[in-house]
């Protein structure tokens, strides 16, 4: 008797070491680990709402998270996350939310040589910048940076010849600078001509494996959302507008509203299901070293 007793305590004390999201018949509100992108901006409609939401630009958090099993949902880097679930954690991959709109940045209008600074060592960008460069040969020496201040700091105290931006970044930066900077490389277009697809996915929403064997009404609901609200944000500036301002945008890694506004439409944001590319990833995912299965991906 005592020993079922124990069993049971050790049970719920495994239990409690994760948010439980909370499910009933016409709404979930999940536990979202989010990457501290472009993508974390999707989840807009959702943050007046019952759902916890943490973000990070730590590639290792990531990984981690994989494993630990703690949040329904994570928003991640396309690669970190395939490859844990290639592995065997609790998660699929059921949507491509970012697309890249990175361009090498400088002060110069040509750039092919110099110290350039780049966020996110080991995500998609990481290898796409590599594969390009392989291709190419510039003569670039890639400096990288696990937090985007550090980066544009690096940039303006005159560290770093050039930096990978993506939009919102980028007019950031204009803003603080009294020269001109100039957009020298737009990766997007150099990934098409070397591969035939005209955009790269970035960043994927993954599920965790209980959410959806058990709350698929709530997560085709959630989808449902996050899909129709990039689509009106893009096309509905007033409610767009409304929504950003009664928003605390600090839970998704930004604190300036009038940039984000300037910018949302042209950060790559979509919702397209993984299923319907697999093809297209199945070439990325060569790049990044990666053999992809279809196992990992939500049909």
């Amino acid at each position: 008797m005592f020993k079922k007793v124990i069993l049971l305590l050790l049970a719920l004390m495994m239990c409690a070491c994760r948010p439980i999201a909370h499910y009933d018949d016409n709404s979930s509100s999940y536990s979202i680990l989010t990457y501290k992108s472009s993508a974390a901006l999707t989840l807009l409609p959702f943050l007046n709402d019952d759902y916890s939401i943490t973000n990070s630009s730590s590639v290792d958090t990531f990984a981690h998270a994989f494993d630990e099993e703690k949040h329904d949902i994570i928003i991640a880097p396309l690669n970190v996350g395939i490859n844990s679930c290639l592995k065997g954690c609790e998660y699929k991959l059921l949507a491509i939310i970012e697309y890249g709109t990175y361009n090498i940045i400088s002060t110069k209008e040509t750039l092919r040589r110099g110290v350039l600074g780049v966020l996110g060592q080991n995500t998609v960008n990481d290898y796409v910048i590599k594969y390009l460069q392989d291709s190419n040969n510039p003569n670039f020496e890639i400096k990288w940076y696990e937090d985007i201040d550090a980066l544009k700091t690096s940039f303006m105290n005159q560290e770093l010849d050039g930096m990978i931006l993506d939009e919102i970044n980028f007019n950031y930066m204009k803003g603080q600078v009294d020269y001109d900077l100039y957009k020298t490389t737009d990766l997007n277009n150099e990934y098409e001509y070397k591969t035939g697809f005209i955009k790269y996915p970035v960043v994927g929403l993954f599920v965790l494996n209980e959410v959806i064997n058990n709350d698929q009404n709530g997560l085709v609901e959630f989808s449902r959302r996050l899909r129709s609200n990039i689509n009106t944000y893009k096309n509905d500036k007033t409610t767009f507008n409304n929504t950003l301002m009664n928003s605390d945008i600090s839970r998704l890694g930004y604190n300036d509203y009038k940039l984000i506004r300037e910018s949302y439409n042209f950060c790559g944001l979509d919702f397209v299901y993984a299923s319907s590319i697999y093809d297209e990833l199945n070439v990325l995912m060569e790049i990044c070293d990666i053999e992809l299965n279809e196992s990992v991906i939500i049909k």
